[in-house]
């Protein structure tokens, strides 16, 4: 018979407790039970919290969206600074991803491009008396990701394009 319960906490508690009644009662075990929600996230934090609680070993089978990924945030964001022509935003964005190790140069170039207004491609590409070298260490495969995609014309050689681009 199916309980009607007056909040989400109340219904999981309620389940924690049937699933740990079922336990201690011979001849059930963890592998045995399934707990099945109609939508995993407004559930997911109760079930850890409650479960937790009441020392319920649980596992909960949720599948992240492949747009989570680091590489694929990577990729995108390089995507994005090359298709809005190096805007701010964009770039900073994608500097500030996990694959770049120097967060305190990165800080430092940020703050000196609000400074000096750098924004777009043009000003990212001329040459700087200072920051040079870094900003060519970061940007240089920006740029000619950048030159590939621009002259791409076909799906082939944009693909290639990015895939120089990660081998890079």
């Amino acid at each position: 018979m199916e309980e009607l319960h007056k909040s989400l906490e109340e219904e999981v508690e309620a389940v924690a407790l049937r699933i740990h009644t079922l336990i201690v009662t011979p001849g059930y075990r963890f592998k045995d039970i399934v707990v099945l929600t109609p939508t995993l996230d407004s559930y997911e934090n109760q079930v850890s919290s409650i479960f937790n609680q009441y020392k319920l070993t649980h596992f909960i089978d949720k599948k992240d969206g492949i747009t989570t990924h680091p590489l694929i945030q990577f990729l995108l964001s390089s995507l994005l600074v090359v298709q809005y022509n190096f805007r701010y935003e964009h770039v900073f964005y994608h500097l500030k991803s996990i694959y770049y190790k120097d967060q305190e140069l990165i800080n430092r170039l940020e703050n000196f491009s609000l400074q000096y207004g750098i924004k777009g491609y043009n000003t990212w590409s001329k040459e700087w008396d200072e920051w040079q070298k870094e900003k060519e260490t970061l940007m240089s495969p920006l740029f000619k990701l950048y030159d590939q995609m621009s002259k791409a014309k076909t799906v082939e050689s944009k693909t290639k394009a990015i895939y120089e681009y990660l081998e890079d």
